[in-house]
């Protein structure tokens, strides 16, 4: 797994289909956004040079309506490079947003960037205790091509405490084994595409 699919937040960067003009408002709305923002003081790619790559693409686009088509390929050439510059960037404001979760959505706002959706892992999440002894069924909604981390703890309050039952690709599973009469704190972690969920909120269940 790499190790993008590791971090819980993501950006998301589209240039598929969409017109150079959008392309440039978009890249120049980035280098204003970041350049007033705190949160960047050190972008892997100076804001100085795409802001050059901007205006390369820019000039190579007039020159084109107006010289031969060659200069066409020249502009997308350009263009390939101040995409290249962009995405090396994304990956510097998804550090800065990882390294600050709890400000992680403020920091794509400041950067101009959208955030990719990462799945929640509360929407259907349910834990009860099984009808057999030292039992507990936990289940959640179903993700495209999600794993599920589903952790138990008696202790909720120490974060060492925690511990993976299982991580599959079942949104739904049967804990076997537990101490019968106690109660147990459940949570679920789930990885998709877009990255790892949030922690899910604690429920809890005494086992029969």
């Amino acid at each position: 797994m790499s190790s993008r699919k590791n971090k819980k937040f993501r950006g998301v960067l589209k240039f598929h289909g969409k017109a150079v003009e959008t392309i440039l408002l978009e890249a120049s709305a980035i280098v204003k956004g970041m350049g007033a923002s705190s949160w960047f003081p050190t972008p892997t790619v100076a804001l100085a040079d795409v802001t050059k790559a901007i205006g390369a693409v820019t000039t190579a686009m007039s020159a084109a309506r107006f010289k031969t088509l060659g200069l066409v390929e020249t502009r997308d050439d350009l263009l390939a490079d101040l995409e290249m510059l962009l995405r090396v960037n994304l990956t510097y404001v998804d550090k800065v947003a990882n390294d600050n979760p709890k400000h992680a959505l403020e920091i794509y706002a400041d950067a101009c960037i959208t955030p990719a959706k990462v799945a929640i892992a509360n929407h259907g999440y349910r834990v009860h205790a099984t009808k057999e002894q030292g039992g507990l069924f936990i289940m959640t909604k179903r993700v495209l091509f999600a794993s599920y981390d589903f952790q138990v703890s008696t202790t909720p309050k120490d974060d060492t405490s925690w511990k993976s039952l299982m991580k599959h690709g079942y949104c739904k599973y049967i804990a076997t084994g537990l101490q019968s009469s106690t109660l147990y704190y459940v949570r679920v972690i789930i990885t998709d595409r877009t990255g790892v969920s949030a922690t899910s909120s604690v429920l809890s269940a005494v086992v029969n």
